[in-house]
């Protein structure tokens, strides 16, 4: 989050430097978000928002671009860390952060009753601009960035020969890792938080951050020049007393941010702040206390395949990894940390650019989470088998949206009915590529979904065009919500397929060859061929995806397959006008209870928790 003008004052006391022949580590996720907004100042000609999101390819060329610039001019890259854990004690932060992301997609859909063009925006394509100081309309920042943002330039560096050996996805937060780095080698800390002058750096360890790097576009090779700050060195000329440093001043500016900063350093001097609330400064730094000097991982439990998984795995599905003890311990979490964690297990979803008025985009596929969650269970001990799973999204609820979990026992039978749904629709469909077997299973787990609930199949609407959307060529036409959410229901279901990837990877590494259920070996074999977040279908792609759901009739297979009446058959469409007269009529009120206790069980038949 930052300290409020902390950078503003320290910005005197830092110098301009060449950054030829420095050895520098990177905050992955400030990274990820600075290469997202230098996108966006290259759509000068983008109406809103959404015109203006760049697509995941291009997030990660240019993440790839900036690396490849850095390195070019002298800069020697250690490491690129990126948050594998954040600790319970930033639960609230979080959620107030989802609280504020809530609120811009509300007020972009109460500004905005027509979302988008259909026409993307391109990005400009001047080389110059990854080290340029170009501002963004302010009307382009509305809306949240890209929901897989992160992961996907994860993605990116993982496809690098030159990067994927950097990368790391750590089990804790990127920035104490950037700090322990930087304080055992004096390296840079390429940043966009001003936390991490705060962090015990040492006395060498220094931090940039990424909006001062400037080129000299005139000369060869690219040479970079940025603002740097050596905080122990300021600490020394502000003569702040140790061993508190920095600290006290920051705390000051946490206790009284409208200060000037002559009247904030003069109490950091004599630890006002400090003093009258000692038990506050306390917790306050804990945040940025260091790590160990020596982490150890204990991983002989594990085989090395199983760590080389661990390691790799998305934030925020490494996230619900680590908050099981056994297995944060063997990613190298302190055993302090590993043994804190509580009952309930937090996921904070990606945030979804969806429809604000209609059902949250994340719930279609909710059954593939819950199967995801539970196949932990085959990994850690019994003892951290009990537990409840609590997800964070686009809600009103801030104490999240519990989710039912199946029993142990019961996870095979799960794992078989997919396994036949996925090999039902290569069998019903078999001129589909890879890409489009997945975007057939989606439209069954939209008709699935749907039917439970009794609603519109939305798959349906949109390729049949009752939705009254124009998907032609041209500049003038323009997208609805009822695509958009569409496209979030397509995207969080991807999704959803990658978080039961990468967990039944873990769980079939976990076990040697001929202790692994055959089905889940299985299931682990055909989820292989989920594609990259970077082939996901867009706003670029959805006049193509529509016609393809709608020429390849997905939609009518897709009730062939699941043994479902058509929505579209007489009984059915009795059925529904029954049910909207009981509605008029304010009758039926525990119909809805009744759906959603279904919807969010899927394992009832299984005997589910």
């Amino acid at each position: 989050m930052g300290i409020p003008h902390l950078t503003t004052f320290l910005r005197p006391y830092a110098s301009l430097e060449s950054l030829v022949g420095q050895a520098a580590v990177i905050d992955g996720p400030a990274l990820c978000y600075h290469i997202y907004y230098l996108c966006l100042s290259q759509r000068p000609s983008a109406r809103n928002a959404f015109e203006a999101a760049p697509s995941y390819e291009e997030l990660g060329n240019a993440a790839i671009q900036r690396l490849n610039g850095l390195r070019e001019s002298g800069v020697s890259i250690q490491k690129i860390y990126f948050d594998g854990y954040l600790p319970p004690s930033k639960l609230e932060v979080r959620l107030e952060r989802l609280r504020g992301l809530t609120k811009r997609l509300n007020d972009y859909y109460q500004a905005n009753p027509v979302p988008c063009r259909l026409a993307i925006v391109a990005g400009e394509t001047d080389p110059g601009y990854l080290f340029a100081r170009e501002s963004i309309r302010s009307s382009l920042t509305t809306l949240p960035p890209n929901p897989f943002l992160v992961p996907a330039i994860i993605d990116a560096l993982g496809r690098s020969e030159r990067y994927k050996s950097l990368a790391e996805v750590v089990p804790g937060e990127a920035d104490l890792y950037c700090a322990r780095y930087s304080k055992l080698s004096g390296t840079i800390i390429f940043t966009g938080d001003s936390d991490l002058l705060i962090h015990d750096l040492g006395a060498d360890g220094a931090v940039s951050f990424f909006k001062d790097i400037e080129a000299s576009l005139d000369s060869e090779p690219l040479t970079l020049r940025s603002l740097v700050y050596h905080p122990a060195t300021i600490a020394g000329r502000l003569t702040l007393p140790k061993p508190h440093g920095l600290h006290a001043l920051a705390f000051e500016l946490i206790k009284d941010s409208h200060g000037t900063f002559k009247k904030l350093l003069a109490q950091a001097t004599t630890l006002k702040a400090i003093n009258a609330d000692e038990c506050e400064y306390v917790e306050f730094s804990k945040e940025y206390k260091s790590l160990p000097l020596d982490l150890t991982p204990d991983r002989s439990e594990f085989s090395p395949r199983f760590l080389e998984v661990l390691q790799k795995l998305d934030p925020r599905i490494s996230e619900y990894v680590m908050q099981f003890p056994s297995l944060a311990k063997c990613a190298g979490r302190t055993p302090t940390a590993a043994k804190s964690e509580m009952d309930s297990r937090h996921v904070f979803l990606p945030f979804l650019l969806d429809c604000p008025a209609r059902t949250n985009a994340w719930v279609v596929s909710t059954s593939l989470r819950q199967l995801a969650y539970g196949l932990i269970k085959n990994i850690v001990p019994k003892a951290e088998q009990q537990f409840d799973v609590f997800e964070h999204r686009r809600q009103s609820n801030i104490n999240g949206k519990g989710v039912q979990l199946p029993n142990l026992e019961n996870i095979p039978e799960a794992c078989v009915a997919l396994v036949n749904l996925i090999d039902k629709i290569h069998l019903k469909l078999p001129a589909l590529s890879l890409l489009d077997r997945w975007i057939a299973f989606i439209v069954c787990q939209d008709v699935e979904w749907s039917s439970s609930v009794g609603r519109a199949v939305l798959s349906n609407c949109v390729s049949q065009g009752s939705l009254n959307v124009d998907l032609g060529p041209s500049d003038s036409r323009h997208c609805n919500w009822d695509i958009i959410q569409f496209l979030a229901q397509v995207q969080s279901t991807f999704y959803s397929l990658r978080m039961l990837q990468q967990i039944i990877r873990l769980s079939v590494f976990h076990h040697d060859s001929t202790s692994c259920p055959e089905v889940m070996t299985m299931l682990h074999h055909r989820l292989e061929t989920l594609p990259q977040l970077g082939e996901i279908p867009d706003l670029r792609s959805v006049a193509s995806l529509v016609g393809k759901i709608r020429d390849m009739s997905m939609v009518k297979a897709a009730y062939e397959i699941l043994g479902i009446e058509d929505e579209k058959s007489p009984e059915l469409q009795e059925s529904s006008k029954r049910a909207k007269k009981k509605r008029r009529m304010g009758e039926g009120q525990t119909q809805p209870s009744n759906s959603k206790k279904k919807l969010n069980n899927p394992f009832a038949l299984l005997d589910a928790e």
